[in-house]
């Protein structure tokens, strides 16, 4: 028996199973085009499931680790009942990215469906194609003496922490 915690293993999701709701991708295009039509956190928002020791950031994200995604659901859930588009990245967005989006994605259609609201999680929820890499690759990478001062709402570049 190994004294190493589950959560650290490499398939640590096999706990939580694979999602049921197949998720659509999002190119980096496309977000920054809600960046420019509407407001992060109102119109949309991006969720960042990397580890919480990351470095950096796409501007306006929230970070919520996959690892605790699935024990965090139903509050994120009610907290975030109004906004309409969800994003989910990770580093590239080969698996963890889009599972953690199907995971918010079955809890969301479940949660629609106890509300009385039938509404399809289908143009909702997405996953960033290419992920962090894809968005720095694009917009490039915040300069280390941004750190600790707000977005300032224009650039696009990640955010250092």
């Amino acid at each position: 028996m190994t004294d190493e915690h589950p959560i650290n293993s490499k398939n640590w999701w096999h706990a939580y199973g694979e999602p049921n709701t197949a998720v659509k991708e999002m190119s980096v295009d496309e977000l920054a085009g809600l960046y420019s039509s509407g407001t992060p956190g109102v119109d949309f928002v991006v969720i960042d499931v990397r580890r919480a020791d990351l470095s950096e950031i796409i501007p306006g994200a929230i970070n919520l680790p996959s690892q605790s995604l699935p024990a965090t659901l139903p509050s994120l859930l009610h907290s975030l009942n109004n906004v309409k588009k969800f994003i989910f990245h990770c580093n590239s967005c080969q698996g963890r990215g889009p599972r953690s989006a199907g995971w918010f994605a079955d809890a969301l259609n479940k949660h629609l469906d106890h509300i009385g609201a039938h509404n399809d999680t289908k143009d909702r929820v997405y996953f960033l194609k290419g992920g962090i890499n894809a968005w720095k690759d694009k917009f490039g990478t915040g300069e280390l003496t941004g750190r600790g001062k707000a977005w300032d709402g224009k650039s696009l570049s990640t955010i250092q922490l």
